[in-house]
C-alpha cells in the first residue's frame, strides 16, 4: 500500500530487512519501489524527510504534500 500511504501523507518508508541474509540494500529497495510501485523522486525525498524527522525531531512536523 505504499502509494496509498504516500497519497494520504501517512508517514512510511522502506527498509532493507535481513541485509546479511538476503543481500538487500537501500539502493536496491528504492530501485524496486521505482520499478514496481512507481515511486517518484519527490516521494523518495518525502520519505527521507519523514525518516529524518522521526529520528531527530522530537516534535515530528511532517509534510502533507509532494
Amino acid at each position: 500500500p505504499l502509494q496509498k500511504f504516500l497519497a494520504e501523507a501517512i508517514p512510511c518508508g522502506l527498509n532493507p530487512d535481513d541485509r546479511s541474509l538476503f543481500g538487500l540494500t537501500m539502493r536496491g529497495e528504492l530501485s524496486q519501489a521505482r520499478e514496481h510501485l512507481g515511486l517518484t523522486d519527490a516521494q523518495e525525498k518525502t520519505m527521507t524527510t519523514w525518516a529524518r524527522q522521526a529520528i531527530f525531531d522530537p516534535d515530528i512536523t511532517l509534510p502533507t504534500s509532494f
